[in-house]
């Protein structure tokens, strides 16, 4: 078996686990099963985290977030858990095979507030303290300059 065939199969197989684990937890939230959640939960973050046979480790894919925010209520804990796994594991790489509609939008707004909340106050603002460097990729683009730099 190849590299990639080995890839497509090991995310095949965590991807049906992380259905299953999503359907289970859901069911769980609408019966109010509380244990139930906990153990489900508890499974779901082994199924992300335990290393595979390849050698890799994967998260819950976007239709299985989007099962979660369908299936559940804000402050959901299944929810905090894939929030705060993209806003500290994902990089941004990952993106770009992936378009804006392929993405709940309050799983979006969720992980910005995260990955906002958690980052320390930046220290260099360089890049939007002036104009220059947006005026310069205007310039290349070929459009009409702008003014360089914003009057303190």
């Amino acid at each position: 078996m190849t590299n990639d065939e080995l890839l497509r199969v090991a995310h095949k197989h965590v991807n049906e686990e992380h259905v299953s684990l999503t359907k289970l937890y859901v069911f769980c939230e609408k019966v109010h099963d509380v244990q139930g959640k906990t153990s489900v939960l508890t499974a779901f973050h082994r199924a992300t985290f335990v290393t595979r046979e390849n050698g890799r480790t994967y998260g819950p894919s976007l239709n299985i977030i989007e099962a979660i925010y369908e299936g559940t209520m804000d402050g959901d804990l299944l929810r905090k858990f894939c929030v705060n796994y993209f806003a500290v594991t994902v990089s941004a790489t990952w993106f770009a095979t992936r378009k804006a509609e392929h993405f709940h939008l309050q799983f979006v707004f969720d992980v910005m507030t995260e990955m906002v909340s958690a980052r320390a106050a930046p220290t260099d603002s360089t890049k939007i303290k002036t104009a220059n460097e947006y005026c310069k990729m205007l310039v290349e683009a070929g459009t009409e300059p702008c003014e360089a730099s914003i009057a303190s």
